[in-house]
This record gives C-alpha cells, structure tokens and sequence, in this order.
C-alpha cells in the first residue's frame, strides 16, 4: 500500500531496510543510481562528455560488492572522488543534468553502505531520496501546469500518479529483495533485470 506522502514513505522505506543486511542495503542503493543511468546517458549526448561510463563503472562495482567481492576502503575513497569531481558539463541540459547530479550523490550514499555499516539504512534512504527529487522536480516544474489555488510543494507532489507511481516502485524493489535471500551473482542478475525505468510522464 501507499504510505501517501514523501515523509511517510521514507519512514516506511527505512524501517524495511533496517530489517535487511547490509549487502541488501547496498544492492537496493545501487538499483536507484542504475535507475538514473540513462539520464547521464542523454546528458553525455548533450554535452559530448562521460558521466555515464564514470557512474556506469562505479554502479558495476557496486554490484560485484552486493555478490560477495568486498568493497575496500581505498576503492571507496577512489571512486568517492570521482562522483564528486565529475565533470557535468552544461547546467542548461535541463533534467539530464540534475538527474546526473542526483545518479552521482546517489553513487556516494551506495558506495558508503559499503564501508560504513552504521549509516547504511539512512544512506540506502537516501539514495531512494535522489531519485524521489527528480521526480518532485519534474512534477511541479513540468511545462502548462496550471493550478486553481497556490498550493504547497508537498500537496501538489505526493498524490500527483507519477510520485505515487515512484513510491510503488521502491516499495516493490524492497520486496524483490526480501524475496531474494542471500545475494550472489545470478540473484542480483535477476534483480537488475527487474530495475524499472524513472518515470516522468
């Protein structure tokens, strides 16, 4: 069911995934940065750069950690660095580009499940959180939006189908998880199969 608001879908969001291991955690953190792959796709398109093999690379590794190869704390710091020095090119891409800033901050939460088990519950939430703030953006910045009252952020955006539609998302992908078991190679194959697109329309 729909928790119905941003704020209590990320309370229900983080009470499933502290029931999880870590590895699961991470896999989900990962799952929302593939998500917004295809958005650094079209940026690189825009802007003639490369955040989509940077990103690209660093979610890979991501998933070879879910399967059992341990992410180190060097290749963490490493690949840390290269979310934050990315190079974005054109802010005027539009939602490519904060869709790409968003894929990067996503990647750091990931990447941090990895190393920190402390914080991985608020960093797998957050890498949900990411994905959530496209979302929001392009709802209520979307062209010929016109309203009857001035209304709040929030009463626009949590009952709008495609906020809605982006909880449903995440809320399945947890329960994909806890279905799975314990990830190996084939289970977390079958998981990035299953990886729904962002959708804006």
């Amino acid at each position: 069911m729909d928790p119905g608001s941003t704020e209590a879908h990320l309370k229900v969001l983080s009470g499933h995934l502290a029931e999880l291991p870590s590895s699961q955690r991470a896999a989900f953190a990962a799952g929302m940065v593939e998500r917004l792959l295809p958005f650094a796709r079209e940026l690189d398109r825009l802007n003639e750069i490369s955040t989509a093999a940077t990103l690209g690379a660093i979610v890979e590794r991501l998933w070879l950690h879910v399967s059992g190869v341990a992410l180190s704390p060097d290749e963490e710091t490493q690949f840390t660095a290269e979310c934050v020095d990315l190079d974005l090119g054109d802010d005027d891409a539009g939602i490519s580009w904060m869709a790409t800033v968003a894929a990067s901050r996503a990647a750091v939460s990931a990447l941090d499940i990895g190393i920190n088990e402390a914080d991985s519950v608020a960093n797998a939430v957050e890498a949900a959180e990411r994905v959530m703030e496209i979302v929001d953006h392009w709802i209520f910045n979307r062209p010929r939006q016109v309203f009857s009252a001035e209304p709040s952020s929030q009463s626009v955006i949590d009952p709008d189908p495609l906020m809605v539609a982006e909880r449903m998302v995440q809320l399945g992908l947890l329960r994909l998880l806890v279905e799975s078991g314990p990830l190996d190679a084939d289970r977390v194959a079958r998981f990035r199969s299953q990886l729904p697109s962002v959708r804006l329309e």
